[in-house]
Protein backbone atom coordinates (compact mmCIF):
# COMPACT_ATOMS: atom_id res chain seq x y z
CA UNK A 1 0.00 0.00 0.00
CA UNK A 2 1.26 3.36 -0.72
CA UNK A 3 2.85 4.91 2.63
CA UNK A 4 1.65 8.36 1.17
CA UNK A 5 -1.88 7.63 1.10
CA UNK A 6 -1.63 5.99 4.67
CA UNK A 7 -2.27 7.97 7.86
CA UNK A 8 -1.77 7.04 11.30
CA UNK A 9 -4.38 6.93 13.79
CA UNK A 10 -2.64 9.37 16.11
CA UNK A 11 -2.88 11.79 12.86
CA UNK A 12 -6.70 10.90 12.25
CA UNK A 13 -7.44 11.79 15.26
CA UNK A 14 -5.25 15.32 15.24
CA UNK A 15 -7.22 16.11 11.88
CA UNK A 16 -10.56 15.30 13.31
CA UNK A 17 -9.78 17.55 16.62
CA UNK A 18 -9.01 20.11 13.78
CA UNK A 19 -12.20 19.43 12.04
CA UNK A 20 -14.07 19.85 15.42
CA UNK A 21 -11.73 23.36 16.51
CA UNK A 22 -13.27 25.14 12.95
CA UNK A 23 -16.72 24.29 14.12
CA UNK A 24 -17.90 27.87 14.63
CA UNK A 25 -19.53 27.98 18.32
CA UNK A 26 -19.08 24.39 19.14
CA UNK A 27 -16.28 23.19 21.50
CA UNK A 28 -15.38 19.59 22.51
CA UNK A 29 -15.66 20.88 26.31
CA UNK A 30 -19.44 22.30 25.89
CA UNK A 31 -20.71 18.99 27.10
CA UNK A 32 -18.35 18.09 29.05
CA UNK A 33 -20.43 16.31 32.09
CA UNK A 34 -23.98 16.98 30.96
CA UNK A 35 -25.51 15.25 28.06
CA UNK A 36 -26.27 16.79 25.38
CA UNK A 37 -30.16 17.34 24.15
CA UNK A 38 -30.43 15.82 20.81
CA UNK A 39 -32.70 14.51 18.31
CA UNK A 40 -32.67 11.14 16.93
CA UNK A 41 -34.18 10.30 13.21
CA UNK A 42 -34.45 7.36 11.12
CA UNK A 43 -34.17 7.25 7.30
CA UNK A 44 -34.55 4.47 5.03
CA UNK A 45 -31.49 5.29 2.60
CA UNK A 46 -31.49 2.67 -0.07
CA UNK A 47 -34.44 -0.51 -0.65
CA UNK A 48 -32.63 -3.37 -2.02
CA UNK A 49 -34.91 -6.59 -2.64
CA UNK A 50 -37.51 -4.82 -0.82
CA UNK A 51 -34.96 -4.94 2.34
CA UNK A 52 -35.06 -1.18 3.63
CA UNK A 53 -31.50 -0.26 5.01
CA UNK A 54 -31.24 2.74 7.43
CA UNK A 55 -29.62 5.21 9.23
CA UNK A 56 -29.88 6.52 12.40
CA UNK A 57 -29.32 10.57 12.78
CA UNK A 58 -28.33 12.00 15.81
CA UNK A 59 -28.78 15.93 16.23
CA UNK A 60 -27.32 18.34 18.21
CA UNK A 61 -30.27 21.27 19.06
CA UNK A 62 -29.38 24.02 16.52
CA UNK A 63 -30.23 24.97 12.98
CA UNK A 64 -26.69 25.30 11.78
CA UNK A 65 -24.79 23.61 9.44
CA UNK A 66 -22.75 20.81 11.46
CA UNK A 67 -20.30 18.14 10.23
CA UNK A 68 -21.04 14.64 9.93
CA UNK A 69 -19.65 11.71 11.62
CA UNK A 70 -20.52 8.31 9.96
CA UNK A 71 -20.60 5.98 12.40
CA UNK A 72 -20.04 1.95 11.20
CA UNK A 73 -21.05 -0.45 13.75
CA UNK A 74 -18.67 -4.09 14.08
CA UNK A 75 -19.63 -7.25 14.10
CA UNK A 76 -17.28 -9.50 11.84
CA UNK A 77 -19.81 -8.36 8.57
CA UNK A 78 -22.05 -10.33 9.95
CA UNK A 79 -23.76 -8.95 12.86
CA UNK A 80 -24.67 -5.98 14.48
CA UNK A 81 -26.39 -2.92 13.95
CA UNK A 82 -26.52 1.10 13.51
CA UNK A 83 -27.98 0.83 17.35
CA UNK A 84 -24.73 -0.48 18.21
CA UNK A 85 -23.11 3.19 19.36
CA UNK A 86 -22.43 3.82 23.23
CA UNK A 87 -24.31 6.66 24.54
CA UNK A 88 -20.79 8.21 26.05
CA UNK A 89 -19.51 8.02 22.39
CA UNK A 90 -22.44 9.71 21.39
CA UNK A 91 -22.34 12.43 23.16
CA UNK A 92 -18.60 13.35 23.33
CA UNK A 93 -19.54 13.21 18.92
CA UNK A 94 -22.51 15.61 19.64
CA UNK A 95 -21.05 17.86 22.43
CA UNK A 96 -18.08 18.41 20.05
CA UNK A 97 -20.45 19.64 17.16
CA UNK A 98 -21.17 16.71 14.97
CA UNK A 99 -24.13 15.28 14.03
CA UNK A 100 -23.70 11.22 13.77
CA UNK A 101 -25.04 9.48 11.59
CA UNK A 102 -24.80 5.88 12.18
CA UNK A 103 -25.46 3.16 8.95
CA UNK A 104 -26.57 0.21 8.78
CA UNK A 105 -25.56 -2.00 6.01
CA UNK A 106 -26.25 -5.92 4.31
CA UNK A 107 -24.55 -8.16 6.80
CA UNK A 108 -22.32 -11.75 5.53
CA UNK A 109 -22.59 -14.14 4.74
CA UNK A 110 -26.05 -13.44 3.08
CA UNK A 111 -24.41 -10.47 1.34
CA UNK A 112 -21.12 -10.81 -0.15
CA UNK A 113 -18.29 -8.04 0.49
CA UNK A 114 -18.84 -6.09 -2.53
CA UNK A 115 -22.37 -5.70 -1.46
CA UNK A 116 -21.61 -4.13 1.89
CA UNK A 117 -19.13 -1.81 -0.09
CA UNK A 118 -21.97 -0.80 -2.14
CA UNK A 119 -23.91 -0.17 0.67
CA UNK A 120 -21.21 2.22 2.18
CA UNK A 121 -21.15 3.98 -0.91
CA UNK A 122 -24.59 4.18 -1.23
CA UNK A 123 -25.23 5.77 2.63
CA UNK A 124 -22.28 7.86 1.71
CA UNK A 125 -24.14 9.44 -1.52
CA UNK A 126 -27.25 9.95 0.43
CA UNK A 127 -25.64 11.49 3.55
CA UNK A 128 -23.83 13.92 1.18
CA UNK A 129 -26.88 14.59 -1.24
CA UNK A 130 -29.70 14.35 1.12
CA UNK A 131 -27.90 15.01 4.42
CA UNK A 132 -27.95 19.26 4.15
CA UNK A 133 -31.79 19.15 3.83
CA UNK A 134 -32.61 16.51 5.83
CA UNK A 135 -30.28 17.14 8.97
CA UNK A 136 -28.53 20.07 8.34
CA UNK A 137 -25.23 18.65 7.68
CA UNK A 138 -21.92 20.31 5.68
CA UNK A 139 -21.36 17.65 2.71
CA UNK A 140 -17.84 18.90 2.59
CA UNK A 141 -17.11 18.33 6.43
CA UNK A 142 -17.37 14.44 6.42
CA UNK A 143 -15.46 11.86 9.05
CA UNK A 144 -15.90 8.53 8.93
CA UNK A 145 -15.59 6.58 12.34
CA UNK A 146 -15.96 2.56 13.16
CA UNK A 147 -14.89 -0.29 15.36
CA UNK A 148 -13.87 -3.94 14.60
CA UNK A 149 -15.68 -5.07 10.89
CA UNK A 150 -16.77 -1.40 11.52
CA UNK A 151 -12.95 -0.08 11.22
CA UNK A 152 -12.55 -2.27 8.05
CA UNK A 153 -15.27 -0.20 6.52
CA UNK A 154 -13.69 3.30 7.56
CA UNK A 155 -10.51 1.99 5.86
CA UNK A 156 -12.54 0.93 2.65
CA UNK A 157 -14.21 4.33 3.08
CA UNK A 158 -10.46 5.72 2.39
CA UNK A 159 -10.36 4.37 -1.48
CA UNK A 160 -13.78 4.02 -2.13
CA UNK A 161 -15.22 6.94 -1.63
CA UNK A 162 -15.43 10.08 -3.79
CA UNK A 163 -14.94 12.85 -2.91
CA UNK A 164 -12.95 11.24 0.21
CA UNK A 165 -13.42 11.96 3.45
CA UNK A 166 -12.75 14.67 5.68
CA UNK A 167 -10.92 12.23 8.12
CA UNK A 168 -10.96 8.20 9.03
CA UNK A 169 -10.79 6.95 12.28
CA UNK A 170 -10.84 2.94 12.40
CA UNK A 171 -10.64 1.45 16.19
CA UNK A 172 -9.57 -1.85 15.91
CA UNK A 173 -10.05 -2.92 12.28
CA UNK A 174 -8.67 -5.28 10.50
CA UNK A 175 -6.84 -4.15 7.51
CA UNK A 176 -6.61 -6.87 5.42
CA UNK A 177 -9.50 -9.48 5.01
CA UNK A 178 -8.13 -11.91 2.22
CA UNK A 179 -4.14 -12.36 3.98
CA UNK A 180 -3.82 -16.05 5.52
CA UNK A 181 -4.19 -15.02 8.76
CA UNK A 182 -7.86 -14.60 8.46
CA UNK A 183 -8.68 -16.47 5.81
CA UNK A 184 -7.31 -19.34 7.03
CA UNK A 185 -7.37 -21.74 9.85
CA UNK A 186 -4.30 -21.07 12.95
CA UNK A 187 -1.92 -23.96 13.66
CA UNK A 188 -2.30 -23.35 17.40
Amino acid sequence: MNRDRCLSVPVLILILAAICWWTPGLNAGEADGVDAPYSKSTYTYKVVDGLEIEADVYRAQGDEPRPAIIWIHGGALIMGSKNGISDDQLQEYLGAGYTVVSIDYRLAPETKLPGIIEDLRDAYAWIRSDGPGLFGIDPDRIAVIGHSAGGYLTLMAGFCLEPRPDALVAFYGYGDITGPWYSQPDSF
